[in-house]
C-alpha cells in the first residue's frame, strides 16, 4: 500500500525591489564617459610648440640691448596691472568671506563627504529593518510505484504552496521571525492496486505557522555589541562634519592671508612705481647737471642705473600681486570674477592693530575647547572604546539559544478549513526548544582582534595627548608671533622714516655737489626697501592675527557660521 504524503516547502529566499538602472546615469550626466581619443592621451606628453602658444625662438643677444644710450625716456614693460584691458575689481574681507563660504571648491567637497558619513548612519539603521517575505512554488511530480502486479504504475502530485514571513532583527542580537505555509495537493495514482480504486483522485490541504526566536547569550549578546555598527557609523558622521568646520576655518584663514598677501604686493607694486619715478626725476636732476657740467658721466650712469633697478622692482612686485590675486581669485571661485587673465582683485581694506589682551593661559583653555582636530581625535577615541568592547565580546563561547512554537492545520476540505484546523485544538502543537554552543581551540582570531583593539585606542590615545600639545605650541607660538610682528612693524615705519630722512638729505647734498649720484642712489635704494619691508610688516601683523585665531579653532571677523550638508539627491522611483 502506497500512502498519501505532505510535502512542506521550505522558506525561499526574498526577493527584493528591481534593478533601478537610470538612478545612476541622473548623477552622472555632467561627467559623461570618455572619448577613446581622450583615454589615449594619457600615455601622451606633447609638445609646447604643437600648439603654437611661443613664437619662434630668437638668440638672448638679439633680445639684449647692446648700447644704452643717455636717455630719460625709459621704455618701462608694459604691466600687466596697468593694462586697460585689465579689470581691477575692488574687495574688501568681507566679500572675500562670503564669496569663500558660498563657493569654494574645497568647502563643498567636505560637504559632500559629511553626507556620504551620514548617509552611513542610515545604511546601518537598515540592518534592523523588518523584512517581509513570499514564496510561491507550483509544480507537478512524477514517481514511479510499480511492482510485480503493476508493472507501469505511477503517482502524479501537483502542488502548489505560498509561505509568507516577517523576519525582525532585535537590539539585543537576536532575530524574531513569523513564517506561515499554506500547501494544497491533488494525487493521482495511475495504474497502481490500491485500497482505493486505481486512478482516484486524493487532495490535501495543509497549514503551518511558527514563531522562532534566536538569541545568542554570550558573543554576540547585547544592544550594545548590536548596536555598535550604529554607533560607530555616528561617530564617523561626526568626525566629518568637524572635519568641514575645519575646513571651513582654514579656508578662511588661508583666504585671509591670501588676502593680505595680495594686498601687501598691491601696495608694494604701488610703491615701487612710485620710487621707480623718484629715480627718473633724479635721472632728469642728474643728467641737467651734467649738461652744465656740474656732475659727471658716471653720476649720470650711477642715475640711470637706479632708474633700471627700480623698473626691476616694478616688474618683481607686479609679478607678485598677478599670482597673489590669482590665488585668492581660486579660493574665493566666484563667477563673477572670471579666471582668464581679465581681472585682478583690488583689496581696498587697511590693516588695523589689535592689541591682544588674555593671557596665554585663557588662549590654550579656549584653543583646547575649541580645535576640531582635538575633537576628531577624541571622537575617534570613543569609537575605539566601543570597537574595543565589541572585540571583548567576541573573546566569549558562542551560546545561542533558539525556540520555535507553531500550529498546524491539516484537512482535505481546503484551505480554509486547515487554518481553521490550526486554532481548534484538534492537532498537537509543534515545538521545540535548542541551546548550542561552540568555541575555537586556542581562541587565536579573537584574542589578537582584542589585542589590535586595544593597541589602537592606546595609539589613539597618545594622539590626543599629541594634539593637545600642538595646540599649546600653536597658541604660544601666534602669540609671540603676533608680539613680534607688532615690534616689527614699528621699527620698520621709524626705519622707512629715517630713510626718507636720509634720502632727501642726499639729494640735497648732491645738488650742492657733496654726495655723488651713487650715493643718492643707495640712498634712494635703502628708502624703496624700508617702504616694502613696512608693508610687509603691517601685512605679516595682519596674517599674525589670523594665525592667532586660526591656533584657537576660531575664525577672524566673521562669528556664528553656521553651515548646512549637501542637499541629499531623491532616489528616483
Amino acid at each position: 500500500m502506497i500512502s498519501n504524503t505532505a510535502i512542506i516547502s521550505t522558506c525561499g529566499l526574498a526577493v527584493a525591489g528591481g534593478l533601478l538602472a537610470s538612478c545612476a546615469s541622473d548623477y552622472a550626466k555632467p561627467y559623461p564617459l570618455l572619448t577613446q581619443p581622450e583615454m589615449d592621451r594619457i600615455q601622451e606628453a606633447n609638445s609646447i610648440d604643437d600648439y603654437q602658444l611661443l613664437s619662434d625662438p630668437v638668440p638672448v643677444s638679439e633680445f639684449q640691448t647692446q648700447t644704452l644710450p643717455i636717455q630719460s625716456d625709459f621704455e618701462l614693460p608694459p604691466l600687466l596691472a596697468r593694462e586697460k584691458s585689465i579689470n581691477e575689481v575692488s574687495l574688501g574681507l568681507s566679500q572675500v568671506r562670503d564669496s569663500v563660504l558660498l563657493n569654494n571648491l574645497g568647502i563643498e567637497v567636505d560637504r559632500y563627504q559629511a553626507g556620504v558619513e551620514s548617509q552611513r548612519i542610515g545604511e546601518e539603521l537598515g540592518a534592523f529593518d523588518a523584512t517581509f517575505s513570499v514564496d510561491f512554488s507550483y509544480g507537478q511530480d512524477v514517481e514511479g510505484a510499480t511492482s510485480l502486479v503493476d508493472p507501469t504504475g505511477s503517482i502524479k502530485t501537483d502542488a502548489f504552496s505560498v509561505s509568507p514571513g516577517l523576519q525582525v532583527p532585535l537590539s539585543t542580537g537576536g532575530e524574531l521571525e513569523i513564517e506561515m505555509n499554506l500547501y494544497n495537493y491533488q494525487q493521482l495514482a495511475n495504474d497502481v492496486s490500491t485500497i482505493a480504486s486505481s486512478n482516484e483522485e486524493v487532495s490535501g490541504q495543509e497549514a503551518q505557522l511558527s514563531f522562532s526566536y534566536t538569541q545568542p547569550l554570550l558573543q554576540g549578546a547585547g544592544s550594545t555589541v548590536a548596536l555598535a555598527p550604529i554607533v560607530l557609523a555616528d561617530y564617523s558622521s561626526r568626525q566629518a562634519v568637524a572635519g568641514v568646520t575645519l575646513q571651513i576655518i582654514n579656508t578662511l584663514a588661508n583666504a585671509e592671508r591670501t588676502y593680505w598677501d595680495t594686498w601687501v604686493a598691491h601696495q608694494q607694486f604701488e610703491s615701487a612705481h612710485e620710487v621707480y619715478e623718484y629715480a627718473k626725476q633724479q635721472f632728469e636732476a642728474t643728467r641737467d647737471l651734467y649738461e652744465g657740467q656740474q656732475a659727471t658721466i658716471v653720476d649720470v650712469r650711477q642715475a640711470q642705473a637706479s632708474v633700471l633697478t627700480q623698473a626691476r622692482h616694478v616688474i618683481g612686485f607686479e609679478d607678485k600681486y598677478v599670482v597673489s590675486s590669482l590665488r585668492l581669485q581660486v579660493l574665493m571661485n566666484d563667477p563673477d570674477l572670471s579666471l582668464d587673465g581679465s581681472c585682478l582683485v583690488l583689496p581696498f581694506e587697511q590693516p588695523l592693530f589689535r592689541p591682544f589682551i588674555a593671557d596665554s593661559n585663557r588662549a590654550i583653555r579656549y584653543a583646547m575647547a575649541h580645535r576640531m582636530e582635538l575633537l576628531q581625535l577624541e571622537l575617534q577615541v570613543a569609537a575605539d572604546t566601543l570597537e574595543l568592547a565589541v572585540a571583548k565580546n567576541t573573546l566569549l563561547p558562542n551560546v545561542a539559544l533558539a525556540a520555535e512554537i507553531g500550529a498546524i492545520g491539516i484537512t482535505d476540505s481546503g484551505l480554509g478549513e486547515s487554518i481553521d484546523d490550526m486554532f481548534n485544538g484538534s492537532q498537537a502543537a509543534p515545538w521545540s526548544l535548542a541551546l548550542s554552543a561552540s568555541m575555537p581551540i586556542g581562541n587565536n582570531t579573537a584574542i589578537s582582534a582584542y589585542r589590535a583593539a586595544l593597541l589602537q585606542r592606546l595609539g589613539d590615545i597618545a594622539n590626543v595627548n599629541q594634539q593637545r600639545l600642538t595646540i599649546r605650541k600653536d597658541v604660544l607660538t601666534a602669540l609671540t608671533a603676533l608680539e613680534t610682528s607688532a615690534r616689527q612693524l614699528r621699527v620698520a615705519h621709524q626705519a622707512e622714516i629715517a630713510y626718507r630722512k636720509a634720502w632727501e638729505g642726499t639729494t640735497e647734498l648732491f645738488l650742492l655737489g657733496e654726495q655723488t649720484a651713487g650715493d643718492v642712489a643707495d640712498s634712494l635704494e635703502h628708502y624703496g626697501e624700508s617702504r616694502f619691508a613696512t608693508i610687509a610688516a603691517a601685512g605679516d601683523y595682519q596674517k599674525a592675527l589670523v594665525a592667532l585665531a586660526m591656533s584657537t579653532g576660531t575664525t577672524l571677523g566673521m562669528n556664528n557660521i553656521e553651515w548646512k550638508p549637501a542637499p541629499v539627491p531623491v532616489v528616483p522611483d
